[in-house]
């Protein structure tokens, strides 16, 4: 009868063992549960507080719809004079002052107003001497998860999307341009096709390159006297991975 006791006593210290690291693996799994649901919180709230800055800029441009082609460029260069421009992709969220920095971090994860945030701002590379003037102009953007910023260039892999939408509209304080889409395609960020300065030569054989490697067919003709924008943004897929959409400039 003893024996029977003492192992009644050691299954009750059993299972009072297991329900203490039963207790410790619940209390892990609410800790990384609270976790990633704070993780997700403030993703979400930068989100929104991104979303609610470039609302207000766009009022101070302003915009009174996405469809609306004034832009108030002497508002948005006093509030940040590193302003160079709008772009503007119709039906889509594409609707975004276009600003320069000093370098390209300047930028890349801060607003138009300069505070931190995600989705960064849309912007030049520092190395443009003369945006929308030189041959090749290279906008950077960021493919976010709430369709905002760039996240739509990624449908110009599309021939249907394309054809829906053969053009986009830069405004800068000087002239106002639709931008023909001449081609699109997937990069490396290391690309050498991320390249700014051009002989005549290699001008030519540059646009002769986006017409042989794009992934859509425009029918745009193309030549080495024209201004070239290339946009770039981040595919989500592939840290080093670039989808890339290029347009040349018509002045309206």
């Amino acid at each position: 009868m003893r024996e029977v006791g003492n192992r009644g006593t050691k299954g009750r210290k059993m299972s009072s063992g297991k329900r203490f690291f039963y207790n410790i693996v619940t209390l892990i799994l609410v800790v990384v549960i609270v976790f990633c649901l704070f993780k997700i919180g403030k993703i979400l709230w930068g989100y929104y507080e991104g979303t609610k800055t470039y609302d207000h800029v766009a009022k101070i441009a302003g915009i009174g719809s996405k469809d609306s082609d004034h832009i108030d460029f002497d508002k948005l260069l006093s509030e940040n004079p590193d302003t160079k421009g709008w772009i503007k992709l119709k039906g889509t969220n594409i609707n975004y002052p276009i600003l320069q920095g000093a370098t390209n971090d300047t930028y890349l994860r801060r607003m138009f107003d300069g505070k931190y945030n995600p989705k960064g701002s849309i912007f030049i590379d520092y190395r443009v001497e003369n945006p929308f003037q030189d041959f090749m102009t290279i906008v950077y953007g960021h493919n976010m998860k709430d369709n905002t910023m760039f996240s739509h260039l990624m449908e110009y892999e599309k021939q249907d999307f394309y054809n829906s939408h053969p053009t986009m509209q830069i405004y800068t304080p000087s002239a106002n341009y639709d931008m023909h889409i001449i081609g699109s395609m997937y990069l490396d960020a290391a690309a050498p096709q991320y390249k700014l300065f051009f002989n005549e030569s290699e001008k030519q054989s540059y646009v002769s390159w986006i017409a042989s490697n794009s992934l859509i067919s425009t029918n745009e003709s193309v030549s080495a006297r024209d201004k070239i924008v290339m946009l770039s943004t981040c595919t989500n897929v592939d840290e080093n991975g670039r989808f890339t959409v290029f347009g040349k400039l018509v002045e309206r």
